[in-house]
């Protein structure tokens, strides 16, 4: 062992839920709480500390450990990037949902006429 381990805490963008899915995407990094071992570790801050916090709901804390560097920093950007992926998976979905509800809103509008009864009217 060349170097020291260290705590590091950042706040990803996105809400509570993306912070929360983040550790669940890690394969070095271990979801816990502990200062004492060897091993990375991963938490979100503020469901440890519970409702009473002021800990920002988009932080994460790592506890760096013995693994190298280059490893780490590949587990987190692939896990980024697996969360962003998903992220914008969902984004698409509700935009096809709500394209959808305007098509069917849009078509509904078409049916009652111009005067709204929800019956064709004669010119």
């Amino acid at each position: 062992m060349k170097l020291f381990g260290a705590m590091v805490s950042f706040e990803i963008k996105g809400d509570r839920a993306a912070a929360m899915a983040l550790p669940n995407h890690t394969r070095i990094f271990t979801r816990a709480t502990s200062l004492g071992g060897v091993e990375s570790l991963i938490e979100h801050r503020q469901s440890i500390e519970g409702p009473d916090t002021r800990t920002p709901e988009t932080l994460l804390r790592l506890s760096i450990g013995l693994e190298h560097p280059d490893d780490l920093i590949a587990d987190l950007d692939r896990a980024l990037a697996l969360i962003a992926a998903l992220l914008f998976e969902s984004l698409l979905l509700l935009s096809a949902q709500s394209d959808w509800t305007d098509l069917r809103d849009t078509s509904r509008a078409g049916a009652r006429g111009r005067h709204g009864s929800g019956h064709a009217t004669r010119s």
